[in-house]
């Protein structure tokens, strides 16, 4: 199997994992079903996770803010505070074992890992509750304490690979795994590889044997 590719093929000596929809289980369709139950339009619901609200809610915007937006947004002005962050948790609903797993695997490789994620106050105290620590494998870079997103620009990734403990890494030693093209292409543009992570049934299988190809797996020299 020939492994994907970024902007070099270089062997990997340093991972970063995205955590929605790579580690952590989650779909939109979750809330959008939660708020349609509650009376708010099809149309409306696929709001939540759009627009200015969202935008300025992952790059530390407040949770007041925040709500006041997506109601707004929703034009249902009515819906409980409670329910907003409700619904918005409940698109979070799980850990893919087989990627912890692999991250497991890769601790006992020696291979350092780090993680970047566009998430907020509320996705970092759900991820508590559901039972994972991302800090028990490494570094985290979230958005809403680097006051911007992983996809916004290719000079963001210079603060991440700081942030992560990677500043000193060539850049193309650094593999990203994610599933957003934006993402991926703004860590590109930064030197870095990148793997496309398909979220689904096999998309941990997958993953695990780009690793490998990659070498990985392999302890470090």
């Amino acid at each position: 199997m020939v492994p994907q590719g970024g902007a070099s093929m270089s062997r990997v000596t340093h991972v970063i994992f995205d955590l929605g929809n790579v580690v952590l289980l989650s779909t939109h369709g979750i809330t959008h079903e939660i708020l349609m139950e509650r009376g708010v339009r099809r149309d409306a619901a696929s709001r939540f996770f759009t627009g200015v609200h969202h935008d300025a809610f992952v790059r530390a915007g407040s949770p007041n803010d925040f709500v006041n937006g997506v109601c707004a947004a929703m034009e249902c002005p009515l819906v409980p505070n409670t329910l907003i962050r409700a619904a918005h948790d409940a698109h979070i609903y799980g850990i893919d074992a087989m990627v912890i797993s692999i991250l497991r695997q890769m601790v006992v490789a020696r291979i350092p890992l780090g993680f970047a994620t566009t998430t907020n106050v509320w996705q970092t105290e759900h991820e508590r509750m559901l039972g994972f620590s991302a800090w028990d494998y490494g570094r985290v870079a979230r958005s809403h304490e680097l006051g911007e997103l992983k996809s916004s620009r290719p000079q963001t990734w210079a603060r991440i690979l700081d942030t992560v403990g990677f500043a000193n890494v060539d850049p193309r030693n650094v593999l990203l795994i994610d599933d957003s093209a934006q993402s991926r292409a703004m860590a590109q543009a930064a030197g870095l590889s990148t793997y496309r992570f398909e979220p689904g049934f096999d998309g941990a299988a997958k993953l695990r044997e780009d690793l490998y190809t990659r070498g990985a797996f392999l302890p470090k020299k």
